[in-house]
């Protein structure tokens, strides 16, 4: 063995032996919480990557839909009269619409999921999978409400009558919305298993919570208990 290596991590290892001996509570629960640190993280490594999917795979897919109709409203715009264009406008009005919030909605669930596991404390994991959370639930319900409305299962006009004028007036015209399938399936079946995942996260972050809280309060009671020992002690002493 290398002398000079021996004597250099010689006092590295005294050191940590002097702190283990002065404060073992510290130690033990610092050496507890780096393991569930990195047990959570092994094991949720799932949602990391589940994000990656969202910001690249999904938003690719939709954008690759949104281009497709852009191209194609553009070139009718382009080649119609001037009285058609409040038709062509309410014909691809409302695909565009659904892609722009679907690529919204991808990209900031996929955003706030790749650092759910990785950001300084569990509040803040818990808070940022919420908000992933609530994005994918964003997308998934915007394509239930896409295939509803093209069977034409929700009438509009019903549902907004008398509540707001300028969202039915708007609604009035809009024609079907195309979606490509791989679209729906990714944001439907996708997005069930990312919501899945993200309430697994925050469950099992809360679950580690409530042991850290129950394990600080024992060690306060043992640091209690510990001082009244030694108060004790120093009377009988005196």
């Amino acid at each position: 063995m290398n002398p000079f290596v021996q004597f250099t991590s010689t006092p590295s290892i005294a050191s940590t032996l002097i702190h283990t001996c002065k404060s073992p509570l510290n130690f033990t629960g610092q050496l507890k919480i780096n393991r569930l640190t990195m047990q959570i993280f092994n094991k949720y490594g799932l949602l990391n990557f589940l994000g990656y999917c969202n910001l690249v795979l999904g938003c690719r897919i939709v954008a690759s839909g949104l281009e497709s109709t852009f191209q194609s409203f553009k070139y009718a715009m382009s080649n119609s009269s001037p009285g058609e264009l409040n038709h062509i406008f309410n014909k691809y009005i409302a695909t565009l619409f659904v892609h722009f919030i679907l690529l919204i909605g991808l990209s900031f669930s996929g955003f706030f999921a790749i650092f759910a596991p990785l950001v300084n404390g569990r509040a803040w994991g818990i808070r940022f999978a919420k908000v992933a959370k609530f994005f994918a639930d964003l997308a998934f319900w915007l394509v239930i409400l896409a295939v509803l409305s093209n069977l034409r299962l929700i009438d509009w006009n019903e549902v907004l009558s008398g509540r707001w004028e300028l969202a039915e007036e708007a609604l009035r015209g809009w024609g079907r919305i195309y979606v490509s399938l791989g679209t729906y399936f990714y944001c439907a079946v996708g997005q069930m298993y990312f919501v899945d995942k993200c309430d697994e996260f925050i469950n099992q972050l809360k679950k580690k919570q409530a042991e850290e809280k129950k394990g600080s309060e024992k060690n306060n009671c043992l640091l209690e208990n510990w001082k009244n020992v030694e108060l004790d002690f120093v009377s009988c002493k005196k």
